[in-house]
């Protein structure tokens, strides 16, 4: 096995999923005696691997980040996610996904890549396709990393994080068009597309209702513009 390979198991004592060793063990049947050196072995492999603790990490069907429900990976369409050493891969099988992250963090020197598979397993060039990542995590989003598509395909990439996306020095966007927003996004309109969608003059694309008024709530309306982002 490659020893830079690394998968992801829960720990009951920190509530979360952390990164290990491809090859370490899982917990034993008696492990009940050994919380305390459960979080010092939690404690050393976040340590030992911090690039890993800045990759994306995904929902599992269970509760996920701030959110209560049980959730998936992928919700809409399918997809697969693959980390290897500092590199993550989303692979799509479908035009469109909606994929969940318990976080979505990206360290400097670390690349998430984006993808489209046909049936046969190849990666067309001239392939478009779109991800709605809803990111269910407690903090802002951080990316010191780079975000790109696989060469020649168009990749429409969609970030939301309730709780703010930030780019830092250093990172890099390489798409054929991105969004980040801290508005829900209308996953109806999504699916269906958010320009030829017959209700997309009534419907917003993005929206977010004020507390203190209980109807209606305000909506956001945002242009979806293509660009590129590389930052000093």
């Amino acid at each position: 096995m490659n020893r830079n390979r690394y998968r992801l198991v829960f720990n009951a004592t920190l509530g979360m999923q952390v990164p290990v060793a491809e090859r370490a063990r899982g917990r034993s049947k008696s492990a009940g005696c050994k919380t305390g050196s459960a979080v010092l072995a939690a404690s050393a492999l976040l340590t030992a691997v911090p690039a890993l603790a800045q990759m994306p990490v995904p929902c599992a069907g269970g509760a996920c980040g701030i959110n209560p429900n049980p959730t998936a990976f992928v919700t809409h369409g399918a997809a697969s996610y693959a980390v290897n050493g500092n590199q993550g891969v989303v692979t799509q099988t479908t035009g469109k996904a909606i994929v969940n992250w318990q976080s979505y963090n990206l360290g400097a020197g670390n690349t998430m890549t984006y993808r489209f598979q046909d049936g046969a397993g190849n990666l067309p060039a001239v392939a478009s396709f779109s991800t709605l990542n809803n990111i269910w995590q407690g903090s802002p989003s951080e990316i010191a990393g780079r975000i790109q598509v696989q060469p020649g395909q168009n990749g429409q990439i969609y970030l939301y994080n309730q709780n703010g996306i930030l780019f830092k020095d250093g990172a890099q966007v390489n798409v054929g068009s991105l969004v980040a927003s801290t508005l829900a996004p209308n996953e109806k309109l999504f699916i269906e597309g958010f320009a030829s969608n017959v209700d997309a003059d009534t419907l917003a694309a993005f929206e977010a209702a004020a507390p203190f008024i209980t109807s209606p709530p305000f909506q956001f309306r945002l242009p979806i513009r293509a660009f590129r982002v590389t930052t000093p």
